[in-house]
C-alpha cells in the first residue's frame, strides 16, 4: 500500500513538470492540384510567296494567344466553384474575339494565293472607300461581341489586281472565291489540329480543352442563311464547280469531329476540368506502353474543298518521342468520289533537332509534300525551316497551299518561322 501511494505522488509530479505542449495554431496546408499550361506562340513566313499568310502561321499566333491568357488565369484543379466559372468563362469569351480574328484572317490567307493581301472591313456592300483597314484590334473587339454586317475583304486596288489576273477565266477565278469564301471556316479547323497534335504530345491543358470545342464548333454553329454567308456562297461556288452538296451534309460530317481522339478527350476534359479537381495535363485516349508503342483512338477531320465537304480519318501512332499519321479522306458531294492517302510524321532527329513531314496523294492524280525541320538551340525556342511543294488538286493543297493553284498546276514554297515553347 506504501509503495503504491509513492508510486502515484512520483507520476503526479512527473506530469506536472512535464505540461502538454499547446495546440497548434498554424493553417493546415491549403490543398492544389496545379494544371500546366503550354505557351507555344510562332509564325512562318512564306520566302516564295511574300505577300501569302500563312494559315499554320496564322493558328500559331492565334493559339499562342490563347495560351498566354491561359497562363495567365492559373487554372488550378482545387479553385473555388466562383473563381472557375470565371476563369472557364473567361477563356470561352476572349477564344470566341481570337477565333474570330483566326476567321477572317483564314479568308485573307486564300485571296492572298494571288498576291495580295491588303485587307479592309466594313458592312456588306459599302463603298471601298468607307471601310477601315482590317487590323488585329478591330476585329478582335469585332469578335468580342455578336457580328453582324460586318466582312472583311481586299481593298480596291487589290481587287482589280486579282480581277486582271483571272481576266477571260471565269471557271478559275469561280474556284479561287469558292476557297476563299472556305477559308475561314477550314482556319478553324487547322488550330483544331495543331490542338490534336499538341494533344498526342502530351501537352493539351483543361483550358486548352475550351479553346478546342470552340474551333471545333464553328462550322456547326455558322449560319447558312444570312447575308453573305460563307457556307452558303462556298455551297453556291461548288455548284458551279460540277459538285453538290448541302448545309446540312457539310455540318454533320464537321460534328463527327467530336467522336475523334482529341474530341472525345476535349470532352472528358473539360467536364473533369469544370467539375473536377483533377491536376496535370489531358490524357489522351490510347493503349499502348507508356514508353513504347502508343495506340490513339482515331482522329476525325472535315473540310472545304473543291470537290465539296470531306471527312478524314487518322490513326495516330507514337513511339520512341515519334508521331506517325496514316490518314484516308474521301469528299462527299454529289458530281464525283474523289479519294487522298497521307503520312504525316514527327519527331527529334537529334537532341537540338525536330522533323516534320508530310505526303498525300490524289486518285486525281494530284499529290501534295511537306518538310520542317525545327532547329532548337534552346529549350524554349525553334528555328523553323520548311518546303512545301505539290502537283495538281489534292486536298490538302486546297487547305494548306500557298499558289495561285486555280491557274497554277505546280507549287513549291520555302518557309523560314520561329517558334517558341514555354510551360508554366
Amino acid at each position: 500500500m506504501l509503495y503504491a501511494i509513492l508510486l502515484g505522488v512520483v507520476l503526479g509530479a512527473r506530469i506536472q513538470e512535464e505540461p502538454a505542449p499547446p495546440p497548434r495554431l498554424d493553417p493546415p496546408p491549403a490543398k492544389s492540384a496545379p494544371r500546366p499550361q503550354a505557351v507555344e506562340p510562332g509564325y512562318r513566313y512564306n520566302l516564295s510567296h511574300p505577300a501569302h499568310l500563312d494559315t499554320l502561321g496564322i493558328a500559331d499566333l492565334g493559339i499562342g494567344a490563347m495560351d498566354g491568357l491561359h497562363a495567365a488565369l492559373r487554372d488550378d484543379g482545387h479553385d473555388s466553384a466562383p473563381l472557375r466559372t470565371l476563369k472557364w468563362g473567361l477563356s470561352f469569351w476572349v477564344g470566341a474575339a481570337v477565333t474570330h480574328v483566326c476567321h477572317e484572317y483564314g479568308h485573307v490567307c486564300h485571296l492572298s494565293r494571288a498576291g495580295v493581301n491588303d485587307a479592309v472591313l466594313g458592312e456588306i456592300n459599302e463603298p471601298f472607300n468607307d471601310r477601315d483597314d482590317a487590323t488585329l484590334g478591330r476585329l478582335f473587339l469585332q469578335g468580342l461581341g455578336p457580328v453582324t454586317g460586318r466582312a472583311i475583304s481586299l481593298s480596291e486596288d487589290d481587287w482589280g489586281e486579282v480581277q486582271a489576273q483571272f481576266e477571260g477565266r471565269p471557271e478559275a477565278f469561280n474556284r479561287y472565291l469558292m476557297m476563299a469564301e472556305a477559308g475561314g471556316l477550314n482556319q478553324e479547323q487547322v488550330m483544331g489540329m495543331r490542338y490534336a497534335q499538341r494533344l498526342h504530345q502530351g501537352r493539351l491543358s483543361y483550358l486548352d480543352t475550351a479553346s478546342y470545342l470552340w474551333v471545333s464548333s464553328g462550322t456547326l454553329l455558322y449560319p447558312a442563311t444570312i447575308e453573305e454567308s460563307d457556307i452558303a456562297d462556298y455551297l453556291d461556288r461548288l455548284g458551279r464547280n460540277g459538285y453538290s452538296s448541302s448545309a446540312g451534309q457539310l455540318k454533320m460530317l464537321s460534328a463527327l469531329r467530336f467522336v475523334g481522339g482529341t474530341g472525345l478527350a476535349s470532352l472528358r476534359g473539360a467536364w473533369h476540368g469544370l467539375l473536377g479537381q483533377a491536376g496535370g495535363f489531358v490524357d489522351p485516349l490510347s493503349i499502348g506502353r507508356e514508353n513504347g508503342l502508343r495506340l490513339y483512338w482515331p482522329e476525325v477531320e472535315s473540310w472545304l474543298t473543291t470537290a465539296g465537304p470531306t471527312l478524314q480519318l487518322g490513326v495516330p501512332l507514337r513511339w520512341s518521342g515519334w508521331t506517325a499519321l496514316p490518314s484516308y479522306e474521301r469528299n462527299f458531294a454529289s458530281g464525283g468520289t474523289e479519294h487522298e492517302a497521307g503520312l504525316r510524321l514527327g519527331g527529334p532527329v537529334l537532341a537540338i533537332l525536330w522533323l516534320e513531314a508530310g505526303y498525300f496523294a490524289s486518285d486525281r492524280g494530284g499529290w501534295w509534300r511537306t518538310v520542317e525541320l525545327q532547329l532548337r538551340p534552346a529549350p524554349w525556342m525553334a528555328v523553323v525551316v520548311g518546303l512545301e511543294e505539290g502537283r495538281g488538286d489534292t486536298f490538302r493543297r486546297d487547305a494548306f497551299g500557298a499558289a495561285n493553284q486555280a491557274l497554277e498546276e505546280d507549287e513549291r514554297s520555302v518557309l523560314l518561322g520561329v517558334r517558341f515553347h514555354f510551360t508554366f
